[in-house]
């Protein structure tokens, strides 16, 4: 292993990328690493050829952004070329686990595309759930969601 202060492939030990390729690896290999249950024990593995940091740059690149990270395209697959790429928070929130399809979509595209916050998408869905709201409901979009909420400054009031 390389000494701290060491340049491996052209960029020092503390780049993002390497720290990116460390924590990659400790996750999935390092039983006692917190996150080994969520990578390790789930069977995410890492492509050999990645074990060197070396290659693992040849195939991801640079990260042009210091707010990205490595991302799994497939988060039931490994950690290789093609199901790697570096990635935003936001984009990897989207594609977690715990993110629920519905008719084919996540909450945040059906929220999205009908006009409403995530929050109200899941409001409909529980009020679903509970018989309160038909199917149909829950997929219509938001006609009113830019309209203003009356309040007594712009209420005309009409004196008889």
């Amino acid at each position: 292993m390389a000494k701290t202060g060491e340049m491996i492939n052209g960029k020092w030990k503390s780049s993002p990328e390497y720290c990116s390729w460390q924590a990659m690896k400790r996750r999935c290999t390092d039983t006692k690493d917190k996150n080994y249950k969520y990578y390790g024990e789930r069977g995410i593995t890492i492509d050999p050829r990645w074990l060197s940091f070396d290659e693992f740059v040849k195939d991801m690149g640079p990260r042009l952004d210091c707010t990205l990270t490595i991302e799994r395209i497939d988060n039931d697959k490994g950690y290789y070329k093609s199901n790697c790429k570096w990635g935003t928070k936001t984009e990897q929130s989207r594609n977690s686990r715990k993110c629920k399809l519905y008719r084919g979509k996540h909450v945040w595209e059906w929220a999205k595309e009908l006009g409403i916050t995530i929050r109200d998408f899941h409001n409909r869905l529980e009020r679903f759930s509970r018989g309160i709201l038909t199917e149909a409901d829950v997929y219509r979009k938001d006609e009113y969601k830019f309209q203003s909420i009356p309040t007594t400054r712009n209420i005309i009031r009409l004196e008889i």
